[in-house]
């Protein structure tokens, strides 16, 4: 039982990857790559599931409030559903404070959703410049005479 233990950690060591490099470095503006890296951009992903997310909660709110699912609780204020709050970013400020939903309802829905637009357009169109390991160089295979040797 031991024994195998130890085989996992020496498998697992960091020695075992000493010869591998990152498949990606960040760029730094105004240096060539290094070695065997190539140029690339890409959208920012964070920032456009962030933006995603944060647009997302704030229509789930304006969605709630036009369905009547915030209304379960005050039904003196209801009186029945309204299709204004399936409108994306506008629908929270039309349906301030009035019986569908608070002032600060509409405000949060409205903020929570432009931002959310503003914070995905930026990751989608300010991408992020990387360095990626060139594929060309990541897998060497030559031809012996006992077989096909190479690196991955």
């Amino acid at each position: 039982m031991k024994r195998r233990a130890l085989t996992l950690v020496l498998l697992m060591s960091p020695a075992a990857f000493a010869g591998t490099r990152p498949l990606v470095l960040d760029a730094t503006p105004n240096e060539a790559p290094p070695a065997g890296y190539v140029l690339e951009t890409r959208p920012r992903v964070g920032m456009m599931l962030g933006g995603a997310g944060m647009f997302v909660t704030g229509w789930v709110v304006s969605f709630a409030a036009g369905m009547n699912i915030l209304c379960h609780f005050e039904t003196p204020r209801c009186t029945g559903p309204t299709q204004v709050g399936l409108i994306p970013v506008a629908g929270g400020i039309m349906m301030a404070n009035q019986r569908y939903l608070s002032l600060f309802g509409g405000v949060f829905s409205t903020t929570m959703q432009g931002a959310g637009l503003i914070l995905g357009m930026i990751g989608l169109f300010s991408p992020e410049r990387v360095w990626v390991l060139d594929p060309a160089q990541q897998v060497k295979l030559q031809l012996t005479p006992t077989g096909v040797a190479g690196t991955f």
